[in-house]
């Protein structure tokens, strides 16, 4: 590593580029130095830790799969919250492994993470969703980055992807009913299947299916406590024979067990006393879609179908905001759509009553 003398600070500085692995290279600068021999003196100490630096980084085997179980133990052990966690491992598993568990953190270049972007868009996950698996990857990168002093980071350089205008518009898919019967047939678990029973026919926020207690269900409805996103959340949500009846069988089955209590969760976790994490309904939700050869869609669609359900039937916006707990605005605004079927009964409506006129062009 040569020395050089800066002949306008009359001080010795340090420079020398040196190799980290093949295909990449670093510079070093040191500057300061008084006297020449002091230069010479930290360029062998920075040398000599340099060179083990590097034997190190290539002797470890830095599998990314090996590393992400040592992430996993670092989130738990800085009170990361277990949801969190949870969700996480769940991007990490489905999307992440398959693609890159057994390679070398060091050998996965930037290119090869372009086109892991391309292929999540491809498979149909909206630019939102691919940004939250990269955030989780890069979050691993970062923290190998911390512990290994690798500084290598293909993430960080080739970034999130960007988002135009369009992009911002939020679709909303509309489950019609034969798609919906279609569905929760191959949903697996009857739990799972009440799940999206009720989504379907109370059009509940998936935070306020999450927090219900059987103390919540009497009288043929849901009684919403917590409020999630407005005073209006607050409601009591009436529910149709069917789904009384299998909630009611549902109970009976879950009273049998031992640590069952009568304020546990309707739709539990790994417990009566923990409620199913989100995480959960929505890989649930996504596999049987694709198995079902059904377009993606979010627990929040289910909303959006009741409110369309409500709005063919003909109920008033006030009415339906009520139901729903939203307001009056948000349903006039956001929830005014039509299911397809309607629209080609209107299509139909106005051919039977328009007079047909001859008309030349």
């Amino acid at each position: 590593m040569p020395v050089y003398h800066d002949k306008k600070r009359n001080t010795y500085y340090i420079s020398a580029s040196y190799t980290v692995r093949k295909g990449v290279y670093k510079k070093l600068v040191r500057r300061g130095f008084k006297r020449k021999k002091d230069a010479i003196r930290m360029e062998r100490i920075l040398m000599a830790n340099i060179e083990d630096s590097v034997r190190k980084i290539n002797n470890m085997s830095l599998i990314l799969d090996d590393l992400w179980n040592d992430y996993l133990n670092y989130m738990k052990l800085t009170g990361w919250k277990e949801k969190t966690a949870a969700t996480n491992t769940s991007k990490y598993k489905k999307h992440i492994q398959p693609v890159f568990g057994q390679r070398n953190v060091l050998q996965i270049e930037k290119k090869e993470i372009v086109d892991f972007h391309t292929k999540l868009i491809n498979q149909g996950l909206c630019k939102s969703s691919v940004n939250g698996i990269h955030a989780v990857f890069s979050g691993l990168y970062s923290y190998i980055n911390d512990v290994y002093d690798i500084d290598y980071h293909p993430l960080s350089k080739v970034g999130f992807v960007k988002f135009n205008h369009e992009d911002k518009k939020k679709e909303i898919v509309i489950l019609e009913t034969d798609d919906f019967i279609r569905f929760v047939n191959a949903v697996e678990g009857t739990k799972m299947k009440l799940i999206f029973r009720t989504f379907y026919s109370t059009g509940l926020r998936i935070s306020e299916l999450q927090n219900l207690k059987w103390t919540d269900f009497k009288k043929k409805s849901l009684y919403i406590h917590k409020i999630t996103k407005s005073k209006n959340s607050y409601r009591i949500v009436p529910i149709d024979q069917e789904l009384n009846k299998l909630l009611t069988e549902f109970k009976e089955k879950c009273s049998k067990e031992d640590t069952y209590t009568s304020d546990a969760y309707i739709f539990f976790g790994k417990s009566f006393k923990e409620k199913i994490p989100d995480y959960k309904i929505r890989e649930i939700l996504e596999k049987t879609l694709d198995a079902c050869g059904l377009k993606r869609m979010t627990p929040h669609d289910f909303r959006h179908t009741f409110v369309s359900l409500l709005i063919d039937a003909g109920y008033d916006d006030t009415t339906i905001a009520e139901v729903i707990g939203d307001s009056v605005s948000t349903v006039r605004t956001v929830y005014a759509h039509m299911l397809p079927k309607r629209r080609k009964s209107i299509t139909e409506f106005i051919d039977s009553c328009v007079p047909k006129i001859n008309i030349s062009v």
